[in-house]
């Protein structure tokens, strides 16, 4: 599999957060310093962006939220717990799973 160069910055900036802060703070914690890396690394992203569901054809906001939203690419990048790319399936997977507990 080959990254292109944003991804290697990206996956870069979450390498470097976990170096230094290691496991076992707040969510909140690695989303401040995954954003100052970021903005470091001159990456343009939105954080907490809101995402939509779509009911019947209309957007309807119910509260879910992307952690860091790249808007020139117009996707979803991160979610912080895991440091894990995002993606629709996954993220229907995860909304899933919540519901089944």
């Amino acid at each position: 599999m080959q990254f292109d160069e944003l991804s290697h910055k990206v996956i870069g900036c979450a390498i470097e957060v976990h170096s230094c802060l290691g496991p076992g703070l707040l969510e909140s914690t690695y989303e401040q310093c995954l954003a100052h890396e970021l903005h470091i690394d001159g990456i343009d992203f939105k954080k907490q962006h809101p995402l939509p569901v779509n009911y019947k054809g209309i957007c309807l906001d119910c509260g879910y939220k992307i952690d860091h939203y790249l808007p020139a690419e117009r996707r979803p990048l991160l979610s912080v717990p895991g440091f894990l790319p995002m993606s629709t399936e996954r993220t229907k997977l995860k909304h899933q799973e919540e519901i089944n507990e």
